[in-house]
């Protein structure tokens, strides 16, 4: 018994040092997130119609979880302006992440594919609130990831959730000769696939290991950023689909 007590004690006390740390970033985080919404006048938060991210449950695909404003942010400053012709997501939900581009100009052109044709129709909706001047730069597919081949330029690739393994691994091949002729560079976000693309001879050029952020090109000779706790290249490092 006087185990027990000791147990739920020490379990009560990792809880509440678990929650003083990670309510402040969770609010930060909301907060964050419905600003860019209601300054866009756009809803992209996760729920309602659609339920894939990308491809379906049957194609292998996650549910569909919103990209927080905090990783676009750290994408738009690991990038350091390191800008392409094209960003294209891929399982782009209900278009966040292809809205910040074009808001924050990261490319000339932005374009967001999906599975899902419901959650394709949300993004299409936000689209029509935007200014003309940006929505312009902005277009909608439904595709399956598979199938889908990257616009012959140099792009962005952004990679949040989207799929497991087998469809990752698939559209990468399928894409791998637009990689190795125009550099295009890979943005994943909480990257548990990374092995994929290892094995393919890409090469990560930046990392942020304690948010599971890396930005990969194929057969890359430039240094790697690392902050020192990189979970590229760990075997035993572990991740989930929330990010």
């Amino acid at each position: 018994m006087a185990i027990e007590r000791i147990t739920r004690k020490l379990m009560r006390s990792r809880v509440a040092r678990w929650w003083a740390i990670s309510l402040p970033i969770r609010l930060a985080r909301i907060s964050l997130d419905a600003r860019f919404e209601r300054g866009l006048g756009i809803t992209t938060t996760s729920g309602g119609s659609g339920r894939g991210a990308g491809n379906s449950r049957a194609l292998d695909g996650c549910s569909y979880q919103a990209v927080s404003l905090l990783y676009l942010r750290l994408m738009q400053r690991l990038l350091r302006g390191d800008r392409r012709e094209v960003f294209v997501d891929i399982g782009c939900g209900k278009g966040r992440a292809c809205f910040f581009a074009a808001a924050e100009d990261l490319c000339a052109n932005v374009v967001g594919i999906d599975h899902s044709a419901e959650l394709i129709e949300d993004a299409k909706r936000n689209l029509a609130n935007l200014p003309a001047d940006l929505a312009k730069r902005i277009s909608f597919v439904v595709s399956d990831a598979r199938e889908y081949r990257l616009p012959a330029r140099p792009a962005i690739v952004f990679f949040f959730n989207p799929f497991g393994s087998d469809v990752m691994g698939a559209f990468i091949d399928a894409n791998l000769a637009h990689f190795q002729r125009y550099g295009s560079l890979i943005i994943y976000v909480n990257d548990v696939h990374y092995h994929l693309l290892i094995d393919r001879k890409f090469r990560p050029i930046r990392e942020f290991a304690a948010r599971r952020f890396s930005i990969w090109r194929y057969a890359s000779n430039e240094p790697v950023f690392d902050d020192g706790s990189s979970s590229v290249g760990n075997p035993n490092a572990t991740g989930n689909s929330t990010g």
